[in-house]
């Protein structure tokens, strides 16, 4: 979310459903099923961000149901000489959804932000990089 000073996120659950009918069993001479057809649905990324209240900046995009870019960055120790270990998850264009957060205290206050990823025409709705010893996928 784009912001000068980012809030601590303390979770985020993510969840993409992939669309595929998978279940093509017929009655044929072969026990296998028949490839996945797909996308047989609209795919509809959506999820849930937990952070502390830092502002108003994320807030308003709340309230004004504006598009916001949401990178998820999860880096770990180096691999090789500029290389870490690394999750990227970027959604280009995501809705706050119109669910009241719910807000905790007196301590730090937490706000959970509900969150449906769209598709804007130009980038893919989400794409995730991954980098480790093992592979690179992006």
């Amino acid at each position: 979310v784009a912001s000068d000073s980012l809030p601590i996120v303390s979770a985020c659950d993510l969840t993409i459903p992939v669309p595929l009918k998978v279940d093509r069993f017929g009655l044929t001479k072969s026990a296998l099923a028949a490839e996945p057809l797909g996308p047989n649905a609209l795919f509809e990324p959506s999820g849930t961000i937990t952070m502390e209240f830092k502002g108003l900046t994320q807030y308003a995009h709340f309230t004004a149901c504006d598009e916001a870019k949401v990178v998820l960055i999860f880096e770990g120790a180096t691999i090789a000489e500029s290389y870490k270990y690394l999750l990227k998850i970027t959604m280009p264009a995501c809705h706050f959804m119109p669910a009241t957060p719910q807000v905790s205290g007196p301590e730090e206050v937490i706000v959970q932000f509900p969150l449906s990823v769209f598709d804007n025409g130009s980038e893919a709705p989400v794409t995730i990089e991954y980098i480790s010893t093992d592979s690179t996928i992006v």
